[in-house]
């Protein structure tokens, strides 16, 4: 696999400007978990979606389009009928068991705040219930997460090709990977605040810059 030239990333990632402005432009504007609903019809079923930190500056000169911190999709398995963009998303607002998006920050959290939740990483098992901070750390994660703007990419299909499965799967490494390069060539500075806030969560990878831990390139 050939490096990209830093020309290149630059332009890829100009690019990926653009598009988001056009995605927050034709939306109305951002998204905010806490906001989220069914009801709302701008969510495609099937797609991939960018999360923001407005804390980290912005990306454009205009000043539109904060750091991107996670890039991500949903049902990244082939034949997954019930697998829906929406139900993703909400999981990063209220379910910590289905959303490591979620666990990573609360690790952060814990550890940041010298909190007392033995629980958290422990995926199932309904231990958590037993855990005193679980509940605690539960709402400071959405506190902090609700603050988060985002923005989806419709991908969708029918079942002959798995619902656009592939193409889902490409789009999100092909982003998270520009995004590993545009740091390496200077293109993204996650901020010192951010940085020691996210090594907390103990996942090496996040030095690119997102709290992702998968398709990472450091």
């Amino acid at each position: 696999m050939n490096t990209p030239s830093k020309e290149e990333i630059s332009e890829k990632y100009s690019k990926l400007i653009a598009l988001l402005k056009d995605l927050k432009s034709s939306n109305g504007g951002f998204f905010y978990l806490k906001n989220l609903t069914k009801k709302d019809k701008r969510i495609p079923k099937r797609g991939v979606y960018l999360f923001f930190d407005e804390a980290e500056g912005y990306i454009d000169k205009e000043g539109e389009i904060p750091r991107i911190v996670r890039v991500g999709t949903h049902g990244m398995f082939p034949g997954n009928k019930k697998s829906r963009l929406f139900n993703r998303l909400n999981s990063h607002k209220s379910n910590s068991s289905n959303s490591v998006f979620r666990k990573h920050i609360g690790r952060a959290i814990i550890n940041k705040n010298g909190l007392n939740c033995p629980n958290w990483d422990i995926e199932k098992g309904g231990l958590w219930k037993l855990d005193g901070g679980y509940k605690e750390v539960q709402n400071l994660v959405s506190e902090y997460i609700e603050k988060l703007p985002f923005l989806v990419f419709e991908l969708d299909g029918d079942e002959s090709n798995n619902f656009n499965y592939d193409k889902r799967d490409k789009k999100e490494t092909e982003w998270i990977e520009l995004l590993c390069h545009a740091k390496k060539f200077g293109l993204v500075n996650p901020s010192r605040v951010w940085l020691e806030f996210a090594r907390l969560a103990q996942r090496p990878t996040f030095e690119c810059g997102l709290w992702n831990v998968d398709k990472v390139i450091l």
